[in-house]
């Protein structure tokens, strides 16, 4: 079974996400905790509200990964009930990866 996550991002990130033919997070790019988002309309709160005025650009990307991987985290409350992302440990983004089920869809796009 897949649970469909999302994650902000900027250029920059989309382009070596990218590089990765949109199939998985380089674990390079996030340092100590990588944080997909649990609702769209969170992901779309950090786009339009954080990542759009720092760079420029920003986007919305959505993923499935398979649950049996996710029960080993919390889900943890940003700010507001509604504001939910798991925290994934940098040393943990290799077995995370393996986990993704098909390729990301970006799903909205600010600029």
């Amino acid at each position: 079974m897949f649970a469909t996550l999302f994650k902000s991002v900027n250029e920059a990130e989309l382009e070596e996400i990218e590089k990765q033919n949109f199939c998985y997070f380089p674990k390079n790019i996030y340092k100590e905790f990588f944080y997909p988002i649990v609702t769209e309309l969170y992901a779309i709160k950090l786009a339009r509200d954080f990542i759009l005025p720092a760079y420029g650009k920003a986007y919305v990307i959505k993923f499935e990964i398979d649950t049996s991987f996710l029960k080993n985290y919390n889900i943890k409350n940003v700010g507001s009930p509604f504001n939910k992302e798991y925290w994934i440990p940098e040393k943990d983004m290799e077995e995370f990866n393996k986990n993704i089920g098909g390729k990301f869809v970006i799903t909205k796009e600010y600029n």
